[in-house]
């Protein structure tokens, strides 16, 4: 058997749509478009996939070929023009209510894209000041179809609203590495208390999300809280990628680094760094504290390999099911051993921190499950 060139072919691809640049695809021989299609879809990148189309020099790619690429392409559009909308007018409710939230993650981050269009879209995920979580939450209760939060100590819930999917958060913790939530905490604070933000408009409506030095601590933490526990994909790390780049004169690199070294994080940030340059093609020059050592490049081709394998937010995986109880426990235990385990090499201390954490919250979510579901029965 030959070896298959579609992984390579597909990073080609991803590269020139990520930066806007030229793609040559001979090298690859035969590609099968389908294939390429199958892992965009698992990475959630196919709109940046379908830009790098564009940009092939060295072969022609035919309508059969960029079919699917196009009705994706052509879908994301539409639903992020509505899914715009759709923030702006929640926005805009919370805050005529006496709520005032920023947007992050996610949609707040399709702005740093050449194509903020074409990125594929998610959940809705707002903060609100800590002391005003309460509030946001009984009001938006008063609008949601259903809602979820498993623990309210999380300050966190998933609410059904309209079409769309909003995440309502009071913290942005990791809850697995308590020196990763001190930092975080404080940043999360200082974003409100000092109203750290930049502003993105939609409709004449200012959509504020926080500024680029916070923002960078609060996306980075959040690619390594899925990482850690349940699988990352390339998509986050590409919004990871493009914000550094957006903002690379504003990010102050001697504040980022002491916020690193004080959540204990320098060993991730150095890998994902290198994963950076050498798998999606980023300008080393524009990655803040970027080591070109190979003991960094391995560990980026080793949590490189894990990406693919778990697909976005650990696509590829088993899923957990809202019924069984037992079987999700089970679940959640292999899939926390796995992935917490699997990152020993990049960082010893951290895997096994965030797998004894993981693992006594995944019991506490289980008690609290079994609790309200016999209360239901009474």
């Amino acid at each position: 058997m030959g070896t298959d060139h579609n992984p390579a072919a597909f990073y080609a691809l991803l590269r020139g749509g990520l930066w806007e640049k030229e793609v040559r695809l001979e090298e690859y021989g035969s590609v099968d478009f389908n294939r390429i299609f199958e892992i965009a879809k698992e990475q959630t990148v196919i709109g940046l996939v379908a830009a790098g189309m564009e940009h092939v020099v060295d072969r022609t790619i035919t309508k059969e070929d960029a079919a699917k690429f196009i009705h994706s392409v052509v879908k994301a559009e539409k639903i992020n023009k509505a899914m715009n909308e759709y923030i702006a007018k929640l926005i805009t409710y919370l805050r005529d209510k006496g709520v005032s939230p920023l947007l992050v993650k996610g949609q707040g981050l399709a702005w740093c894209y050449e194509r903020p269009q074409w990125r594929m879209s998610g959940d809705v995920d707002l903060i609100v000041a800590r002391e005003a979580y309460k509030k946001a939450v009984d009001i938006l209760k008063k609008i949601a179809s259903s809602f979820d939060n498993e623990r309210d100590s999380d300050l966190h819930i998933s609410l059904d609203i309209g079409n769309g999917i909003v995440e309502m958060h009071g913290t942005l913790d990791m809850h697995y590495l308590k020196r990763v939530d001190r930092v975080v905490d404080e940043i999360f604070r200082n974003t409100f208390e000092n109203k750290e933000v930049r502003v993105w408009t939609v409709d004449e409506v200012p959509i504020e999300v926080p500024k680029p030095d916070n923002d960078v601590i609060f996306v980075f933490t959040h690619i390594l809280k899925h990482s850690f526990i349940g699988g990352v994909g390339l998509r986050q790390v590409c919004d990871w990628c493009r914000l550094l780049y957006t903002f690379k004169d504003e990010i102050d690199a001697s504040l980022l680094q002491e916020r690193l070294t004080k959540m204990g994080l320098m060993r991730e940030w150095k890998t994902f760094a290198a994963l950076a340059v050498r798998h999606l093609g980023m300008n080393a020059e524009y990655v803040p504290l970027y080591d070109p050592s190979p003991k960094w490049e391995r560990n980026a081709d080793i949590m490189n390999n894990y990406i693919i394998l778990d697909g976005n937010f650990g696509h590829n995986w088993d899923r957990q099911s809202r019924k069984y109880y037992l079987q999700n426990l089970y679940i959640g235990i292999k899939t926390f051993c796995y992935h917490s385990l699997r990152h020993f090499v990049i960082s010893p201390g951290n895997s096994l921190s965030a797998l004894l954490t993981s693992i006594d919250d995944l019991f506490l979510r289980f008690r609290n499950k079994v609790k309200r579901a016999l209360a239901k029965k009474q």
